[in-house]
């Protein structure tokens, strides 16, 4: 049945795809490197993450403290810096979509900001998290690669010189050779760590940008027409 509903849902994008853009914006866009039956299998696992999202269990920063023996003081203060440091970006992210009115259509976007803590309900319980999240608060914590490519400062060759550059990289490629490894464990670990890979490279697609940088030298060209916006085309609001 599943099954079933997910074909159906891919031949519903394709038709879409067929009838709204024509096909010297397909091939505009996809520039041959894509075709469409690429860009079905993205949206299919955007919404299977979706859904994973949205029906993981919740809890609060003290059960995950618990749960991976997190006790030490200093450890704990540096999750709360993290926290402190995603919201300042999920906050930016949120003036941003509140000034385009389309966004709203496709998310919630009143998620982007921190609970109410004036609730004393919501103050006990305090952020409410899925393992996912924790994950990535985790993996935030842990690598430079994060913020250094939401900060921009992964393109600026004076604030990263080289050496450090290939460093980040290396850091990137180490966190994804880590999950490889975990796949393997279970069913529930295949799930988990296949998305949380794909949310690694959604959210800082630095192979995809390493990719068109490469092509681009190859080609011995400093950019091509309309780049930013055929770049938002591929990582969303992330190539800002």
């Amino acid at each position: 049945m599943a099954n079933a509903k997910i074909y159906g849902i891919a031949l519903t994008i394709l038709d879409v795809m067929t009838d709204v853009f024509p096909q010297d914006y397909r091939d505009f866009v996809f520039a041959g490197l894509l075709d469409p039956g690429d860009v079905v299998e993205m949206v299919i696992f955007d919404l299977i993450k979706m859904t994973y999202d949205k029906t993981e269990e919740k809890h609060s920063m003290r059960y995950f403290f618990e749960k991976y023996g997190i006790t030490k003081q200093d450890q704990i203060m540096r999750y709360s810096r993290i926290q402190s440091y995603v919201q300042k970006y999920r906050k930016r992210e949120y003036d941003f979509r509140t000034k385009v009115s389309d966004f709203d259509i496709l998310s919630d976007i009143s998620a982007l900001l921190p609970p109410d803590m004036s609730d004393m309900k919501t103050k006990l319980d305090g952020n409410q998290l899925t393992e996912m999240n924790f994950f990535e608060l985790t993996t935030i914590l842990e690598n430079e690669f994060t913020k250094a490519f939401t900060e921009l400062r992964l393109i600026d060759s004076k604030k990263i010189p080289n050496a450090r550059f290939r460093e980040i990289i290396a850091q990137y490629d180490y966190e994804i050779l880590q999950m490889n490894g975990r796949w393997v464990k279970s069913d529930e670990n295949i799930v988990f760590y296949t998305l949380a890979a794909f949310t690694l490279e959604w959210k800082y697609p630095i192979n995809f940008i390493y990719s068109i940088a490469k092509r681009m030298e190859e080609l011995g060209i400093s950019e091509f027409p309309d780049q930013k916006s055929r770049m938002a085309t591929f990582c969303a609001d992330k190539c800002r």
